[in-house]
């Protein structure tokens, strides 16, 4: 599930990037976008609650913003032969995240 295609996400991710023209909204909605599929495949698929969560949105969305605007900086990485490293922020909130969704599971919130 996408939580993050709002137009105030975009807003948010742009502000981030510190971009001030529209000339790139589509990439950066795909770049948000792909960022939300990646995590949740690396955490766990939703159940319409956990990503939602107090404790896990402010997370969720960190990590989207992060891994988003890695995407959007080194778009060009894809064809040169420098490559860089998805950043330290994305992995180190993907670790708690999995914490944190295995406890949500384990206590079968996961169920509904």
């Amino acid at each position: 599930m996408m939580y993050l295609d709002t137009d105030q996400n975009l807003a948010d991710l742009k502000d981030m990037l510190r971009i001030l023209t529209n000339d790139d909204d589509r990439l950066l909605r795909s770049y948000l976008q792909t960022a939300e599929v990646t995590l949740q495949t690396a955490v766990g698929k939703d159940d319409d609650k956990f990503y939602q969560a107090d404790d896990v949105k402010p997370l969720y969305q960190t990590a989207c913003y992060a891994l988003a605007g890695t995407l959007y900086t080194y778009r060009v990485s894809v064809t040169d032969s420098v490559q860089y490293p998805v950043n330290d922020t994305y992995n180190a909130i993907v670790g708690a995240l999995r914490g944190l969704y295995l406890n949500h599971e384990s206590k079968g919130d996961a169920d509904g």
